[in-house]
């Protein structure tokens, strides 16, 4: 199932908080000379500060403001950097981002903590909007956090949580609540709360939540520089953005792909009809969606290719002249609903140098052939404005590839 909005708790869902929230609890207990119990803290963890304190020590109201108070004093200085990262999951908001999914953050912890801890985390920018409670609220406002950090927009939205006042207040709010096992609740509370969708890591979330990786094409006249830029994009995506990688290319990117490959661009088939051509490339596609795009991005991966379906719109459909309907209807069956979420196209002018480095059977097409090419490149500029980035690819690589970055940046 997707969700366009998702609205998530932060303690025990985004953040392991743990060693903060006891050991921040602790201080405070000691400070106010309460005695506890080693099981007291273990059992303690949310929902909110005050409203625990009364459950768990018997503290009147008054009271266990003031206990809140000590408590938040020690955590501003040291628990706001007390957390680990559950395993998975930054890299799952980072794919719900990328994917044009819209984040939020309610949580019953401060807004200034928060907001502090997740820049810490490296996470808030994933962020549209992130609601805490304030600094003296007594009673748990949990719903009244969610509907102010969905504007009180509540249609396609979905709450992730692990205790059961996220359950509780994604009810009020008027929406499903997915509960967490990884952090501080369990299965036993999810299914007494009454949650309506359970996940135990975030695989499951991610599962739940229809979340699917990154599909990125690369575009453009031969000798271009895609290559170049591809290794640049997929060094900083492995090792800036923490993201799997998937590097392919078409016509090719399986075994039996590749076969097609040679045949495509084999020099001495040059009697080879358009259609047939068109035909090749799309049976090759075929193929390459079924065996390897799909699959990496349903296991959340970013996949790169090295020309999609954008080529056979520029070379087919309008460099043969083919036609548009033509080229979609052969491929339609092949893409699977399959298109990329990102597209660049290098535009460049073949010099003569290139030229003479030809070596294919598409690269030895006369000089007319490939300008319709670019002609039809600028067709898909112009009808995909969402999805395509047009760059001069006769910029330096630096240049390049700082507008892609950029580009990137503003997706993750």
């Amino acid at each position: 199932m997707k969700w366009e909005k998702i609205v998530f708790d932060m303690d025990g869902t985004l953040l392991d908080t743990g060693s903060g929230v006891f050991g921040c609890l602790e201080m405070a207990l000691n400070e106010h000379g309460i005695e506890y119990t080693k099981e007291q803290i273990a059992d303690f963890v949310g929902p909110p500060m005050h409203t625990q304190l009364c459950r768990t020590f018997g503290m009147d109201p008054e009271y266990a403001a003031q206990v809140t108070q000590t408590y938040r004093s020690f955590y501003r200085i040291h628990g706001v950097n007390m957390f680990d990262n559950y395993e998975g999951i930054p890299q799952l908001l980072k794919r719900l981002k990328l994917s044009g999914r819209r984040l939020f953050v309610a949580t019953n912890k401060p807004h200034e903590f928060a907001v502090t801890m997740l820049k810490n985390a490296g996470v808030y920018e994933l962020f549209e909007r992130v609601e805490g409670a304030d600094m003296v609220s007594r009673t748990d406002k949990k719903a009244e956090i969610i509907l102010k950090a969905l504007d009180n927009d509540i249609s396609g939205a979905v709450m992730v949580g692990d205790r059961i006042n996220d359950v509780e207040g994604a009810g009020k709010a008027g929406i499903p609540c997915i509960y967490v096992g990884y952090g501080f609740g369990s299965r036993e509370e999810a299914i007494e709360c009454g949650a309506d969708f359970y996940a135990q890591g975030a695989k499951e979330l991610s599962d739940i939540l229809g979340a699917s990786g990154a599909f990125i094409s690369f575009e453009g006249g031969d000798g271009a520089g895609k290559t170049t830029q591809m290794d640049l994009l997929e060094k900083y995506l492995r090792e800036e953005k923490g993201f799997d990688v998937v590097r392919t290319r078409e016509p090719g990117g399986t075994k039996i792909s590749e076969k097609i490959r040679a045949l495509l661009l084999d020099k001495d088939n040059s009697e080879m009809t358009p259609v047939t051509e068109a035909l090749l490339y799309a049976a090759a596609r075929a193929q390459h969606v079924s065996q390897v795009i799909k699959p990496a991005l349903e296991s959340g991966k970013v996949v790169l290719c090295d020309r999609f379906y954008d080529s056979s719109f520029a070379y087919q459909a309008i460099a043969r002249g083919l036609g548009a309907d033509m080229i979609e209807s052969v491929n339609a069956p092949a893409i699977n609903g399959v298109m990329p979420m990102r597209t660049y196209i290098l535009k460049a002018r073949r010099t003569i140098e290139r030229i003479k480095e030809e070596k294919d059977r598409i690269e030895r097409e006369n000089t007319d052939f490939h300008d319709n090419v670019a002609k039809g490149f600028d067709i898909v500029a112009e009808n995909a404005k969402n999805r395509v980035v047009s760059i001069d690819a006769t910029c330096s690589i630096g240049e390049v590839f700082d507008i892609i970055k950029k580009d990137m940046d503003t997706l993750f």
